[in-house]
């Protein structure tokens, strides 16, 4: 168990999300990065639906009131007492320790996930916090005083010192396209031909900007504006996390965990899977640069991101067991 002793706001709990819920209007929500998500019950032996704590804001005090096993991953370090603890990193603590969870300078959001999982109910097939009040713990963000639980047994002995993975990125490659913006692989779709010929080059020629005005529901993305040949009405069709809207301002729009069911702007493309945590991990003003990709390229993205998640979590097992 860990109480929370000081939390700024906009940390909350959130697994994987789910999509049972689409019929009642609900988006998936789950967390931003779920690569860091499931890293980090991986290197636990947790499974991969198992909820943990998404931290967006810095820094989080946190109080351990009995002995655990928990790990640090995405954009996010730790130290435990006077102890600091490397990014992406698990360790077991003996109860009666501070936890302090900072930010990381490259990235936007850290994850905190504990062996068992955090015990919080599971709403609608989902135990992520969902902005309409529900989810979670008590439906809203982490509170001075909140005690976080886990949901199953803790084993605290094997390795004392903890182990850890490299960042995704130096495992993963950067997907960059040679310069300072973030390489995100995009699947066109539906009405990316009905863009202009100027605003489909513009589309990949443009490093766009992640948008102060973006949350979990959608990142803004600042540029020149877009054209498409002839206006059509749209009719309403489910979203995904990635989803590449048009505007009809002519502006960008990617949507995020907590998107709508359904939206009715022109769908340009997907970001793919394997590169959302990329997107996750974006601050404000940061460039974004997007990049073609075929169907079988984003089956070959996963498959390797799938790969490294599997040899973590084969790897996390003997230690584990001491």
């Amino acid at each position: 168990m860990m109480a929370v002793l000081e939390t700024p706001p906009f940390n909350t709990v959130q697994d994987p999300g789910s999509d049972l819920a689409r019929g009642y209007g609900f988006g998936p929500a789950g967390a931003m990065d779920p690569l860091a998500l499931r890293i980090g019950n991986a290197l636990l032996g947790n499974p991969d639906t198992a909820a943990a704590l998404e931290l967006q804001m810095f820094p989080i005090r946190l109080r351990l009131l009995a002995p655990c096993r928990f790990a640090i991953t995405g954009s996010a370090r730790a130290e435990l007492d006077d102890a600091a603890l490397p990014p992406w990193w698990q360790t077991r603590g003996l109860g009666d320790q501070t936890l302090t969870v900072h930010g990381l300078a490259n990235g936007a959001r850290g994850y905190l996930a504990v062996q068992g999982g955090i015990d919080v109910p599971e709403v609608l097939g989902s135990r992520s916090t969902r902005p309409a009040g529900f989810g979670g713990l008590n439906g809203r963000a982490l509170q001075p005083g909140d005690v976080i639980r886990a949901g199953g047994p803790t084993f605290v002995a094997g390795n004392e010192t903890g182990f850890g993975v490299p960042p995704p990125e130096s495992v993963l490659g950067s997907a960059s396209p040679g310069h300072d913006a973030v390489g995100l692989r995009l699947l066109p779709s539906a009405e990316f031909d009905s863009l202009d010929a100027a605003s489909r080059r513009r589309l990949w020629d443009t490093d766009w900007r992640l948008d102060a005005k973006s949350n979990r529901q959608g990142f803004r993305l600042a540029g020149p504006p877009l054209q498409r040949q002839r206006a059509v009405e749209m009719r309403s069709y489910p979203l995904i996390p990635g989803a590449l809207q048009l505007t009809s301002a002519g502006s960008l729009i990617v949507q995020m965990s907590d998107t709508n069911a359904a939206g009715g702007y022109p769908l340009l493309g997907a970001v793919i899977g394997a590169d959302l945590w990329r997107l996750a991990q974006c601050r404000p003003g940061r460039a974004i640069r997007f990049r073609p990709c075929h169907y079988h390229q984003a089956v070959a993205a996963q498959r390797r991101l799938e790969a490294w998640i599997e040899a973590v979590r084969r790897a996390a097992l003997p230690a584990l067991a001491g």
